[in-house]
């Protein structure tokens, strides 16, 4: 199974998590994009499903929420919303 996440999405439910406006914080401009910057990721573990029997566990959702949990061990929320 495959499921597209774009890179602006995944830093939009970060803001939304953190009950945040994205808008005030990020600048999204596509002439900024370098050549090399990475838009779309996409994983597809068809492959090691079909050979291991080995599935993720973990949603999106759920990594986006532990990431950001961690960062607030690093930098507490509240600095991070000021």
């Amino acid at each position: 199974a495959r499921r597209a996440v774009l890179m602006r999405d995944f830093a939009h439910r970060g803001f939304e998590y953190l009950d945040l406006n994205w808008r005030a914080r990020l600048i999204e401009d596509d002439a900024m994009a370098r050549k090399n910057d990475v838009i779309h990721l996409c994983a597809n573990y068809n492959k090691i499903k079909r050979e291991l029997g080995w599935e993720p566990k973990t949603s999106v959702d759920e990594i986006i929420i532990k990431m950001v949990d961690y960062a607030g061990i690093i930098q507490p929320r509240e600095a991070i919303s000021e």
